[in-house]
Order: C-alpha cells, then sequence, then structure tokens
C-alpha cells in the first residue's frame, strides 16, 4: 500500500501533507508532515489547479505555467529532458512554453495536460509527448 498524502488549494494558495519521501510536497526536502502546510514557493503566485501523481505533484497556475516536483524517475514532472531521480522544490516544466494550459492530471508515474486548443500531453511512464487532439498512449500512434 502506497502512503497516503495530500495537496490541497486554498484561495490560491498550495497546502501540502503526507509522505514526502520523494518531495512530492513541494517544501524543499523529503519530510512527512501530519498536518497541512504551506508550500511557500507559491507565496506570490496564485494556484490554480493541482495534481498528485504516485510521488509526485503538478501545479498549474493562474496564466497556464505549469510546476512539477517529487518523482521524476520516469520524466512525469516534465522539468528537464532528462529523467531525474527527484525534487524537492517546484520547478517548471519544459517544452510547454508558449502552449496555454488549461487543466492538468496526475496517476501513476505519469502526467497529463490539456491546451486550450485540446491538445493532449502526456509525459512520464508512457514515455512519449504526444501534442496532438488524440491520445498516444504506449504505442497507439495519434
Amino acid at each position: 500500500m502506497e502512503p497516503l498524502w495530500l495537496c490541497f488549494r486554498y484561495i490560491g494558495c498550495l497546502f501540502t501533507c503526507g509522505d514526502g519521501s520523494f518531495g512530492q510536497l513541494g517544501h524543499g526536502d523529503c519530510n512527512s508532515h501530519c498536518s497541512p502546510l504551506k508550500v511557500s514557493y507559491f507565496d506570490s503566485k496564485h494556484v490554480d489547479q493541482i495534481a498528485c501523481g504516485m510521488r509526485h505533484s503538478l501545479v498549474l497556475m493562474k496564466g497556464d505555467t505549469v510546476y512539477g516536483f517529487g518523482s521524476g524517475k520516469r520524466g512525469q514532472l516534465g522539468v528537464s529532458m532528462d529523467n531525474i531521480i527527484s525534487i524537492s522544490l517546484p520547478q517548471a516544466t519544459v517544452g510547454l512554453e508558449g502552449v496555454e494550459i488549461v487543466s492538468i492530471d496526475a496517476n501513476g508515474d505519469h502526467s497529463a495536460a490539456i491546451s486550450i486548443l485540446s491538445m493532449f500531453i502526456v509525459l512520464g511512464a508512457f514515455l512519449h509527448l504526444c501534442a496532438s487532439s488524440k491520445l498516444l498512449l504506449d504505442g497507439i500512434t495519434c
């Protein structure tokens, strides 16, 4: 059974608690927290959406920038062209510059984003990136 952890948004602020073993809480360390703690990285920013995967988190800011933190060993954070073990502070995704993201999701070791133009982008365990209006999953082409 995977450890439980929680992210929530309150008036544009982000709070996290639970298992932080991979940095997925975004506090700059790999500590766990029993009570919700504000993620200070976003103090001067407005958090619009959050998504939590198995060991990683995504944050969509008002203004469409996406940030990732936690385990990135399968590319699910989208913060680097190289797969990284983990990061504990939010980092902006790369490759989505100029793409207006309207929704994010995370599950297991992958992440997804949908643009205003209905592009579906998958990062992570599927090892594919698809900028199309159709889904690309594990060998199914766009």
